[in-house]
């Protein structure tokens, strides 16, 4: 065999292995962005109205839902929901958070930002016992963060209830109620808020049992007073560099 039909076979074996390589990667190109395209993408944003929204509207700017609780429902589980908050929310019941991130941003007018306002409610359990508590959001084990921004946050008066609320850690604005089902870590962040309490206000802004807290401020305002209100169990004026299982760019609680 001549050196010429060495060189052409080498040629001919060297085209057909570009050749099935070329098909192939085309082949795995296709699967990959078939793979891709089928991936549910899991993040989604939303418009909540409670004063003129609807929770059977598609949760647009012009068509917006009337919960929080609708668009936290709407999103895919452990995914990403963003509630843009278009006026003032009452509170009369928990609002569960099954996503993994849940950011709601209030819509100012004229300048003005939209208050979230907990309320105190009481319930009778299955023991026939009677307990007042404030409701609040509740994190569960798929819930890693839940950021607030651009809104401000209302803790009410107790006065008028009757049992008058008992369990501090019960009543937080950010709560677990489970020992299995509630996250290793709150992740709370706060972005341009303001939170005011009334003078009787009884609960935690925090309430943990064995969780640890991160909680993150920007131009947050506390009112005079909070001092061991942060989270439950941390005396008023605790540093956090001394303590085991809460971080935050507060210097202390």
């Amino acid at each position: 065999m001549s050196l010429e039909s060495d060189v052409a076979n080498l040629v001919t074996q060297t085209n057909s292995l570009l050749s099935y390589y070329q098909t192939r990667k085309a082949g795995i190109d296709t699967a990959v962005a078939a793979a891709i395209a089928a991936v549910p993408e899991t993040s989604r944003s939303w418009y909540v109205d409670p004063v003129n929204g609807l929770d059977t509207n598609p949760g647009t700017q012009l068509l917006p839902f009337k919960t929080i609780n609708k668009a936290v429902g709407a999103t895919p589980a452990s995914g990403v929901c963003t509630a843009y908050v278009m006026d003032d929310y009452d509170m009369p019941a928990g609002i569960g958070s099954t996503n993994s991130v849940l950011i709601l941003v209030g819509v100012a007018k004229n300048g003005v930002r939209p208050k979230l306002k907990p309320k105190y409610i009481t319930s009778t359990d299955a023991n026939n016992v009677t307990t007042t508590n404030m409701t609040g959001f509740n994190m569960y084990l798929a819930s890693n963060l839940i950021s607030i921004r651009d809104m401000d946050i209302v803790l009410p008066s107790p006065a008028g209830f009757n049992p008058a609320p008992n369990n501090a850690r019960a009543g937080s604005f950010f709560r677990g109620f489970s020992s299995v089902n509630v996250p290793t870590v709150f992740n709370v962040s706060l972005e341009n808020v303001a939170v005011t309490m009334a003078s009787d206000w009884f609960g935690n802004f925090i309430g943990v049992t064995s969780s640890s807290v991160i909680l993150a401020t920007t131009n947050v305002q506390f009112p005079t007073g909070f001092a061991g209100r942060y989270v439950s169990n941390v005396a008023a004026g605790a540093l956090v560099k001394d303590l085991g299982h809460v971080m935050s760019n507060l210097a202390s609680l």
